[in-house]
């Protein structure tokens, strides 16, 4: 039986469907998998289970499952748009020019494409010219939530917070599912330094799914912050301790800021990574 009118897999994909959309990916990919086994042939199985294998972060499986997908008959077009977005997340450019490139030959490209083509381009440091990019798409569709998504994180260094504002009202009034929303308006208040809010709205993401990942983050560097500041006190205790110790020894007392150096070279590496998430 021809997978396009195979009524049963169908209707099992669509409770994969149903728990990727609520972002249990363990329960979607258990479905898919056994989906696989009943129906071999199935192409949308292994297109499911590749996006539970990105979210899961094992990016080659998910290469591998979309490959089989197009392989058993899955539409080349979305199979395509798959391959960008994992190959952008591994960093291979060169394959994202490539599907890139394929897509605009069999259609013309939508308006999530380009802002996802946009959103490479800006992460592999031609940022001028992927904001543009991903402005475009926005002003073709400015409710699709893919592109907001992108606008979001392209826009984070402007820190125009009226801007970030309108892009949260935007986003609250799309057909994302509530953790999106949430998980957007996290990152958005996240990036406006507005802490508090950013945090009650991770808070109530980890509500809904509690293997999130980038809400697990968020508060991993919060108790990060924390310790960091525990241990600055201690770093100015032993600095000072050092240098009474020392303090009749001209070189060696200047060991006592030995410390201190290493404390904030500490400090600006984590403030570096925490602009690269938040």
């Amino acid at each position: 039986m021809g997978y396009g009118i195979n009524t049963e897999a169908y209707k099992i994909r669509k409770q994969v469907q149903h728990f990727i959309r609520l972002g249990r990916y363990e329960k979607a990919k258990a479905i898919a998998s056994n989906l696989i086994t009943e129906y071999p042939d199935y192409p949308y199985a292994y297109y499911d289970m590749s996006v539970c294998e990105y979210y899961f972060g094992r990016i080659d499986n998910a290469i591998e499952l979309c490959q089989k997908s197009l392989e058993h008959g899955m539409r080349p077009l979305a199979v395509y748009i798959l391959m960008m977005l994992y190959h952008n997340e591994k960093g291979d450019y060169d394959s994202v020019d490539l599907y890139y490139d394929n897509i605009s030959k069999i259609s013309t490209s939508e308006a999530d494409v380009k802002a996802l083509y946009g959103y490479s381009l800006w992460k592999r440091g031609r940022k001028e010219e992927g904001i543009k990019m991903v402005e475009e798409a926005f002003s073709e569709d400015s409710t699709d939530p893919i592109i907001l998504k992108y606008l979001l994180i392209t826009a984070k260094r402007k820190k125009d917070k009226n801007q970030l504002k309108e892009l949260i009202r935007i986003y609250m009034n799309t057909g994302a599912s509530e953790r999106s929303k949430l998980q957007f308006a996290g990152r958005a208040e996240a990036y406006m330094g507005n802490w508090r809010e950013a945090k009650e709205n991770y808070r109530k993401v980890l509500g809904i799914d509690p293997m999130n990942e980038e809400a697990k983050l968020f508060f991993t560097m919060l108790e990060v912050e924390k310790a960091i500041v525990k241990m600055g006190g201690f770093v100015l205790l032993l600095a000072v301790s050092l240098y009474l110790r020392f303090s009749d020894g001209r070189i060696l007392k200047y060991f006592s800021i030995i410390p201190v150096l290493a404390y904030l070279t500490f400090v600006i590496v984590y403030i570096k990574k925490k602009r690269t998430l938040f």
